[in-house]
């Protein structure tokens, strides 16, 4: 019986065509849309609460007492208490000393022995930029004589407050005291010393973040498997052309 013989060039074309399904077969197997991203799912509408309205409480009358050289130098006043809730307030004040004096009321966020101050007048600025007159006791002459007293009733508003006396001279003589409405901290003094200067710190410029290194793209993962089975086909059909060469050759 006469033996069939394969001819080399069949096998190599049935080659190729295998090697072409499975390209083509990897190729279909990519994933639509590797590049975009996952859609996020809609997120539902947070529910909104309108807040209850609050009761708004009504003004109370605390009573501060003012005391003019109670027991220290003639340019000193004291303030009991020194701070009062949010309302209207009753100053009273008592003139210990042997001069007349007034007090104005100040609201301010500057430091108490620092307001503006006009040395032609020799008075703290009383309308300024940061500074506001809110209302006066014994403000007009002759003040509030030695051994008097005096009062007036306010509405003052959250913040920090001077009350002094703003006869000429008198602040800069150190008669004032510092007030607090609401729940603000109390303004402090200024040192009266000369400080030395400060060096500012030397700043370090920031380092930029190096940037996360995150998985390789999806893309790139589905070429290294396309060129990977390409490979292992040539490497086939070479193997297969070897075993043919030597059954050819035998033959």
């Amino acid at each position: 019986m006469r033996q069939a013989r394969f001819k080399p060039t069949s096998i190599l074309v049935g080659l190729a065509i295998a090697a072409l399904l499975i390209t083509l077969t990897l190729l279909a197997s990519n994933p639509q849309g590797a590049h975009a991203g996952v859609a996020a799912s809609p997120t539902s509408p947070t529910p909104t609460t309108t807040p209850s309205p609050t009761e708004t409480a009504s003004p109370v009358d605390t009573s501060v007492f003012l005391q003019v050289n109670a027991g220290q130098a003639e340019y000193s006043v004291t303030s009991d208490p020194t701070g009062v809730p949010t309302g209207s307030v009753q100053l009273n004040v008592t003139n210990h000393g042997a001069i007349a004096h007034e007090f104005v009321i100040m609201q301010t966020d500057n430091p108490p022995n620092a307001l503006l101050y006009d040395d032609t007048t020799q008075k703290a600025v009383e309308d300024a930029p940061g500074q506001l007159d809110v209302g006066e006791v014994g403000g007009e002459p002759p003040f509030i004589l030695p051994g008097q007293s005096n009062s007036g009733t306010f509405d003052l508003a959250p913040g920090r407050y001077v009350f002094l006396c703003n006869i000429p001279s008198h602040y800069k003589l150190g008669m004032y005291t510092s007030f607090t409405v609401g729940s603000v901290s109390p303004a402090t003094n200024v040192p009266t010393a000369t400080t030395s200067p400060t060096v500012a710190a030397t700043q370090t410029p920031p380092v930029a973040p190096h940037p996360a290194v995150g998985p390789p793209a999806q893309s790139t993962v589905h070429a290294i498997a396309i060129f990977g089975g390409l490979g292992l086909v040539f490497a086939m059909m070479i193997a297969c052309m070897t075993v043919l060469g030597f059954a050819l050759r035998d033959a």
